[in-house]
C-alpha cells in the first residue's frame, strides 16, 4: 500500500479562496483580507488581493493587489478563459471582475446578497453563482447588464446553504451539489442534487436524488473529479478529515479509501479540475481553535492536485499553530486503487 511522501513548499502566510487554473502551470486564489482573523492582523493590507502560483518555478506573485477599505471575505472565484477575467463573490458583498488583460480589478455593486461561500462556477462561458448562507438561489451573471439573473431557487432552505460543493460532469453535462452547512441552524446535510446544463437557463430545474445521499452529513469539505471524470473524490468532511470518499459516478456508489493520510489536522479542501488542461488543483483551510478567544479560526492553505503526464498527484498541506507547514504527496490512482465499500465502513 503506498503512502504519502513529504516535500517542500512555501505559501503567503494569510487565508486563501479556492483556487483555479489560468493556464497549464499557472493558478490564481484571492486572499482574505477581513481582519477579524485574528491571527493574520499582522498582514498589511497591500499584501492582499489575487495571487499567482507557478507550478514549475514554486513562485507565488501578488497580480493585483485590493484597494484600500476594500473588505473581501468568505469568498469564491472562477475563471472565464475566454475574456481573461477572475470573478469573485460572497461573503462582504463585493462582486469583483479581476481583469488579467489589464491587471485591473473592477468592483461591482448593488448586486443580490448570497451571503458567504457561494460556489462559482463557469458552465458554457457564464459565471454561476450557486446559493450562499443568505441565498437559496442560483444566478447567472450577465457582465453586459452588471446583474444577476436568478434561474432556480430551492424553495426548500429557509435562508441560504453555504459550505457545500458543487461540480460540472461535462461528459454528462450535468452539475452535482453535495452537502452543505444552514447558518440558521447549524445543521449539516447530506443531500445530493443534480442539475442538466444542456438545457438553456430558463429552463434550469434541480432534482434532489432519491436513491443516494454522501456517506455522511458535511460541510465545509471539497470534491474534484478524475481525469476521465469516471471518478469523484471528496476529501476534508470535519472531523473525518482522514477518509477520502470516492464516488463511482457510473455505479452511483460510494466507496472510502484504505489509504490515509499520514499527519493529524482538520483541513477542509476546496478541490478544483481544470477542463483544458491535465491539471488538479485543491485548496481550503483548516478550522483550529484560537488559542486567544477560542472561536473557529479558518487559516489559509493550499493543496494542490497536479497531474504528471498518466500519473495524478495528489498534495496535501498541514498548517497549525505550533508546527511547520507540511507538505505531502502521493498517487491519486494509489487512492482509487485501494477504494472499499463505504457501507461496510463505520464512521
Amino acid at each position: 500500500m503506498s503512502s504519502f511522501s513529504k516535500i517542500l513548499s512555501k505559501i503567503p502566510d494569510i487565508p486563501l479562496s479556492n483556487l483555479v487554473m489560468i493556464n497549464d502551470h499557472e493558478f490564481v486564489t484571492a486572499s482574505d483580507s477581513n481582519i477579524y482573523y485574528s491571527v493574520h492582523k499582522h498582514v498589511a493590507h497591500d499584501k492582499h488581493g489575487l495571487y499567482k502560483y507557478n507550478t514549475i518555478t514554486n513562485e507565488w506573485t501578488l497580480l493585483i493587489a485590493y484597494p484600500q477599505n476594500c473588505s473581501i471575505s468568505e469568498h469564491r472565484i472562477c475563471y472565464d478563459s475566454t475574456n481573461n477575467i477572475v470573478y469573485l463573490y460572497g461573503g462582504s458583498n463585493n462582486f469583483c471582475a479581476f481583469n488579467l488583460n489589464t491587471m485591473k480589478m473592477e468592483i461591482i455593486e448593488g448586486l443580490t446578497d448570497v451571503g458567504s461561500n457561494p460556489i462559482l462556477l463557469m458552465i458554457n462561458n457564464k459565471c454561476h453563482i450557486i446559493l450562499g448562507s443568505n441565498s437559496k438561489c442560483h444566478y447567472v451573471y450577465k457582465p453586459e447588464l452588471k446583474e444577476l439573473d436568478k434561474i432556480f431557487t430551492f424553495d426548500h432552505l429557509e435562508l441560504g446553504l453555504c459550505e457545500h460543493e458543487v461540480v460540472h460532469i461535462q461528459s454528462k453535462n450535468k452539475l452535482l451539489l453535495f452537502g452543505g452547512y444552514d447558518d440558521m441552524d447549524g445543521s449539516e446535510f447530506d443531500e445530493i442534487w443534480e442539475c442538466d446544463v444542456s438545457e438553456p437557463d430558463s429552463e434550469c430545474k434541480w432534482t434532489k436524488l432519491k436513491d443516494l445521499t454522501l456517506p455522511i452529513k458535511m460541510s465545509n469539505f471539497s470534491c474534484v473529479l478524475s481525469k476521465n471524470e469516471d471518478y469523484l473524490v471528496i476529501f476534508g468532511a470535519g472531523d473525518l478529515v482522514q477518509n477520502f470518499f470516492i464516488l463511482d459516478l457510473n455505479e452511483m456508489k460510494f466507496y472510502t479509501s484504505k489509504i490515509k493520510p499520514d499527519d493529524t489536522g482538520n483541513p477542509h479542501a476546496v478541490l478544483m479540475y481544470d477542463e483544458k488542461s491535465d491539471d488538479l488543483i485543491v485548496a481550503g483551510f483548516i478550522r483550529m481553535v484560537s488559542k486567544e478567544n477560542d472561536m473557529n479560526i479558518p487559516l489559509g492553505l493550499m493543496q494542490v492536485f497536479h497531474m504528471f503526464f498518466d500519473s495524478e498527484m495528489l498534495y496535501l498541506l498541514y498548517r497549525s499553530f505550533n508546527t511547520k507547514d507540511r507538505l505531502y504527496e502521493i498517487e491519486l490512482n494509489d487512492i482509487l486503487d485501494e477504494k472499499i465499500d463505504a457501507s461496510l465502513t463505520h464512521f
